[in-house]
């Protein structure tokens, strides 16, 4: 803390309160997988109470502070299981909850789709019903209407609990004036026929909604005299498009639109049609917007393609000098927004890094004074925990790559997790605390985590290339991924093991079927592995405007032949398997039934489940396991020049082998002895690199050079 507040003091921001005190914990995989202490700090408009989000365990308490004393006003906790996951100021006296039930460390809360409201003297309602089955919006308030302290505009669930009343109707929501007195709900607009969200100027007057079709299409409307006119209509798997972002005091309407490559921020105007670029980030989409109090102002705009990015609407606001501040201040951490006061005086921020889930402050834009209120977990100091840096590399398509790689203090290079996220074309990879990340580095693993061509938040040529590939790009981007940490000197070779859950595990399982020999082991949780049975795809469900510009892809799921289950004879080295589902234990059969070395794990618990997963990554990553992988050792015998030699003579067996693919072949041998031919037309060149000792090692090595090369035609050997 000392260091934060020396750098604080170079910007003339005084730090004078600390409201939480660091608690010790035991084993690291507790620490690191309990919640955070405070999760989420938000000031009323009049700058009077803070609301802070406390959690343990089993659920989440809301307090409300009065200030300046900071004394404890209200409280309210959440059911067991559920999380506070959206808080929102709706007037001086009143704050708005809307629950999540709790998905595990490794997962977001779902919203139950419920508002409850509490008061600054302990007063409670419940505004809206619990509807799991209703459309996910970052939030439900669409605006707090700050000249209208009575009422808030909300996106209200319908009311419809009647059998008769289909899975459809109850997901729609709809514009509606809440009276926070009584509870009264005044429909502004009736629903649209497709999930939607809305977007508001701050009187409620102007509003704009996008939701996206049964075919497909993302649809655009305004509210006119009481009904929807529409604005426009594209195809996201076509066209590019243009969705609402925000509409400010004075009308403008600001939007989110890719039409060059990322997704950048634009003024659009309505009637004319046309759009005015005001920022792109280059590397990624716009994933971060700070309006003032209200919705009154937009101030800034984020993009992340490796390192978070801000732009300034107003380089002279008192906020664009403070918030240029803070990151001066705190060179190694981003600075979000949480909340602003009405007069726009006061604001409270959070300061997060890949190390650091969170310190709040309350910042002064007028005089720069600045005060610790929470820091997420104390007991988690930067200091110990590995430093996550972002990579790029070019795939063997020319392609670039984004992602992460986090290493172990010691020096590499080390056995390395190759760490696939889930949820894909929606989400990706980003430089936050990951817990998953955090304790693999702490037992001496180094991390990469790739964003495959098909993640989300990285513009459209990104997530459109994973699309046209069919997939197929996924398992290359992974694979070169993989093989460029080790030129690196980040993985030890034989070493590697490939971790992932839901669409990850579905990868992981592939990547040891298609790149044989570059993975000892996966590590597979809660996934999918049999197309032909009945799956869900888990992406993210959330409406907004990011998720409505995604090039909607299926990647490689909708193609039975690339089931992992027909892929176990490919698989060269060991499978770990999480979960109880269906279509576990059917990869697990599959797994037995042709004798290879799996692990099926159903924990007790999600302790116990890292605990088991950690105990399996170290005895298959052991020293000792990794040298009976190349009993040969040639390519343990190779000096660092001839190993650069050497890896340029295999991507030239890559490209020529590569060429094989436009040919058919009728039998997995008849493949097999087409990539060895290629393999010893290379003899030679291979033979003026190496040693007579290398050269009598070298027969052994190319049958596992043979089957990575095969793997890489993407066929499916068949029994």
């Amino acid at each position: 803390m000392i260091s934060r507040l020396h750098r604080l003091r170079e910007v003339a921001l005084l730090v004078v309160t600390v409201l939480v005190v660091p608690i010790a914990h035991g084993d690291d995989i507790g620490e690191l997988l309990r919640p955070a202490d405070v999760r989420s700090v938000i000031i009323s408009p009049d700058g009077r109470h803070l609301a802070m989000v406390r959690s343990d365990d089993q659920k989440d308490t809301l307090v409300i502070f009065a200030r300046p004393a900071m004394t404890v006003a209200t409280g309210v906790a959440s059911s067991p299981g559920q999380r506070f996951e959206t808080i929102t100021w709706a007037n001086n006296r009143l704050v708005l909850i809307e629950p999540a039930a709790d998905a595990g460390a490794a997962q977001q809360p779902v919203p139950t789709g419920a508002m409850l409201a509490l008061g600054v003297d302990g007063s409670r309602k419940r505004l809206l019903p619990r509807n799991p089955e209703a459309v996910r919006l970052p939030t439900a308030v669409i605006s707090v209407l700050p000249n209208d302290l009575a009422n808030v505009l909300i996106a209200a669930h319908s009311a419809c609990d009647a059998e008769s009343c289909s899975k459809a109707e109850k997901a729609l929501r709809r514009p509606v004036k809440l009276n926070l007195e009584t509870g009264e709900k005044t429909f502004v607009a009736p629903a649209l026929a497709m999930p939607a969200y809305y977007v508001s100027d701050p009187s409620g007057n102007r509003m704009l909604a996008a939701g996206r079709a049964a075919d497909g299409r993302v649809e655009v409307y305004r509210l006119a005299a009481g009904s929807w006119t529409p604005v426009s209509s594209f195809d996201p798997a076509a066209d590019l498009g243009t969705v609402p972002l925000a509409v400010d005091r004075a009308g403008s309407v600001f939007a989110l639109a890719n039409k060059v490559g990322t997704a950048g921020l634009y003024r659009w105007n309505l009637d004319s049609g046309e759009t005015d670029e005001i920022y792109r980030g280059a590397g990624s989409d716009i994933d971060r917007v700070i309006m003032s109090y209200g919705g009154r102002r937009l101030l800034a705009v984020r993009s992340d393609p490796g390192y978070a990015s801000w732009h300034y609407l107003d380089p002279e606001h008192p906020f664009t000098r403070i918030h240029t501040a803070l990151r001066a201040a705190f060179p190694d951490s981003d600075v979000d927004v949480t909340s602003f006061t009405a007069e726009g005086s006061e604001a409270v921020v959070r300061i997060y890094s890949d190390r650091n889930s969170g310190d709040f402050y309350s910042v002064s834009l007028g005089t720069g004074e600045s005060t610790l209120l929470a820091t997420s977990r104390p007991w988690l100091p930067a200091e110990d925990l590995a430093k996550v840096e972002p990579m790029e590399l070019t795939s063997r398509d020319m392609f670039t790559l984004r992602g992460y790689v986090t290493t172990p203090a010691s020096a590499g290079p080390h056995p390395m997790i190759v760490w696939i996220h889930d949820k894909p074309t929606t989400t990706r990879a980003v430089w936050e605390l990951n817990a998953e990340v955090q304790m693999l580095a702490r037992r001496g693993f180094a991390v990469l985590q790739i964003n495959y061509r098909g993640s989300g938040g990285l513009g459209q040529w990104y997530t459109a290339s994973g699309a046209e590939r069919n997939g197929q790009a996924v398992q290359r981007d992974i694979a070169d991924a993989t093989r460029w940490a080790i030129d690196n000197g980040i993985a030890n070779e034989g070493q590697i093991c490939v971790y992932g859950r839901g669409y990850g595990a579905f990868a992981a399982v592939k990547a040891m079927a298609t790149n044989i020999g570059l993975f000892q082991c996966a590590v597979a949780i809660d996934g999918f592995y049999d197309l032909a049975s009945p799956f869900t795809v888990p992406e993210d469900p959330t409406l907004t405007p990011q998720n409505l510009l995604t090039f909607p892809s299926m990647l490689d799921l909708d193609d039975v032949r690339r089931s992992p289950v027909n892929r176990v004879f490919n698989i060269d080295g060991s499978v770990l398997l999480v979960g109880e589902s269906e279509q576990t234990i059917t990869m697990r059969d599959a797994l037995e039934e042709t004798e290879k070395s799996v692990v099926w794990l159903a924990p007790e618990n999600e302790q116990s489940g890292y605990s088991e997963i950690l105990a399996y990554l170290e005895a298959e990553l052991s020293a000792g396991k990794a040298a009976d992988t190349d009993p040969a050792g040639f390519g343990a015998t190779l000096t660092a020049r001839q190993a650069r030699e050497f890896q340029r003579i295999r991507e030239e067996m890559r490209a020529a082998t590569k060429e094989l693919g436009n040919r058919r072949a009728f039998t997995a041998a008849g493949v097999r002895r087409e990539v060895e031919k290629i393999i010893e037309g290379y003899d030679s060149d291979v033979r003026s690199i190496v040693t007579d000792d290398q050269w009598a090692l070298y027969d052994d090595f190319k049958v596992g050079l043979a089957q990575e090369l095969e793997s890489e035609l993407d066929i499916v050997r068949l029994q």
